[in-house]
């Protein structure tokens, strides 16, 4: 798509349309597929417009291709792109350009997602085969976005400590936080990262973790 369609995106009156064609590129449906979309919010002058593209002289009288309903506006995307000359990954570039976020099939990212929640977890049970209810807690409470690489880290910091038990002579919290996940801080006892040192600690040596030491 070159620059004499960034009038067609910039167009605020076709906002509602790009948004919803956006919608439903992201729910994973092909771009060459998609014969139409229900717009809701398209104002008169985005109706006017795409009429005035799509509603040739050999049409019917009192018919258009741009269909209003108390649904909203029906809008035939691919009839649209042929009069607009829009390739496939045309239609993409001038969504994305229009509604200033990326296009991202949902439906794809959610199994990528899956498959590297699974790996982390199956990191997980072999970094520390010793505390399966360890893994189990850390499961249950899930991984957000982007947090897979911070659940590693823990896993390692954790299968570190496991290694070093028992201390023999007790080893204090933060030098221990500092040898295995580098911060002295790390395991302190009111973050999620000391909690899980407290279920390793009594899962491995089968007592609590004192306040201050192993």
């Amino acid at each position: 798509m070159g620059t004499t369609w960034e009038w067609v995106a910039g167009d605020e009156a076709l906002a509602p349309l790009w948004a919803a064609v956006h919608d439903r590129l992201c729910a994973g449906t092909d771009p060459a597929a998609m014969a139409s979309v229900r717009v809701a919010g398209l104002p008169p002058a985005g109706v006017a417009a795409l009429r005035a593209w799509l509603d040739d002289a050999g049409r019917r009288r009192g018919t258009s291709a741009v269909v209003v309903d108390a649904a909203g506006v029906r809008v035939p995307v691919r009839a649209l792109c042929r009069v607009l000359r829009l390739e496939p990954q045309d239609l993409v570039a001038l969504v994305e350009q229009a509604v200033g976020r990326p296009v991202v099939d949902r439906a794809r990212q959610r199994t990528v997602d899956a498959a590297l929640r699974q790996d982390v977890w199956q990191y997980a049970a072999a970094r520390l085969p010793a505390c399966p209810g360890l893994v189990a807690r850390m499961r249950a409470t899930g991984i957000g976005t982007g947090e897979g690489a911070q659940v590693r880290r823990l896993v390692d910091a954790l299968a570190a400590v496991a290694a070093r038990l028992p201390a023999d002579p007790p080893v204090s919290l933060p030098k221990l936080a500092h040898d295995t996940a580098g911060d002295p801080h790390f395991f302190d006892l009111d973050t999620l990262a000391g909690s899980r040192l407290v279920t390793l600690v009594d899962a491995v040596l089968g007592r609590l973790l004192p306040p201050a030491s192993v």
